[in-house]
């Protein structure tokens, strides 16, 4: 897992592949379910839809390049690897053992605008399943934490986007707050157990450099 170009790139597009395969996967699993947890608060019903969010939402996509784009340290580009694994294995098993399906997504069939249209395909091909933790959350907040230490700027970068994420996916309806909720702490649990088994990664490891 060193932080050489090719090696970047290949690592990158493996997790792109890993997060792909298994959130279409599960979804399609998902699916096919009749019984679904809610963790929705009665309230959240009042909370209402914006469908500009989307904008807010897609975010995340950014913050994923941006990751790729900007995390040059070998050992920090060890840290996003291994913690998005570790986080979206979680998730995957979260999906699967304690599926939760929103159930507040509202009719777009009288919207109209661009922002509607993108929410409306975003809808489509992304079925109400997979809620809890809120992967939207989670990636930011990983990305914020590796970058904190050696990225002055980018942390205020990555920070930011991830409140925004987090606000968006609750107004334009894919999440609910306990599902962001999940996220953050996903995130910290999973860079919490990043940092704690580098102390396991041969020495070696730490004298690379990028190419």
């Amino acid at each position: 897992m060193s932080g050489g170009r090719q090696n970047r790139l290949n690592w990158f597009l493996f997790m792109i592949g890993y997060f792909a395969f298994g959130y279409t996967t599960i979804n399609w699993i998902s699916s096919g379910r009749s019984l679904f947890f809610d963790v929705g608060f009665g309230w959240e019903n009042s909370i209402p839809f914006v469908p500009a969010f989307i904008f807010g939402y897609i975010l995340v996509y950014l913050s994923v390049l941006l990751v790729y784009l900007v995390i040059r340290d070998p050992d920090d580009w060890r840290r996003v690897v291994v913690a998005f694994m570790i986080s979206t294995t979680l998730s995957y098993a979260c999906f699967l053992a304690f599926p939760v399906a929103m159930t507040m997504r509202p009719d777009l069939s009288g919207l109209t605008g661009f922002s509607a249209e993108i929410t409306r395909y975003y809808y489509i091909i992304d079925l109400p399943y997979n809620c809890f933790p809120s992967l939207h959350v989670t990636y930011p907040t990983l990305a914020t934490l590796v970058a904190w230490r050696n990225h002055p700027i980018m942390r205020w970068v990555f920070a930011a986007m991830t409140a925004i994420v987090a606000v968006s996916v609750v107004l334009v309806k894919q999440h609910y707050i306990a599902d962001v909720v999940a996220g953050f702490a996903s995130a910290a649990l999973c860079f919490w157990i990043t940092v704690r088994v580098e102390r396991l990664w041969p020495c070696r490891l730490s004298n690379e450099t990028a190419a």
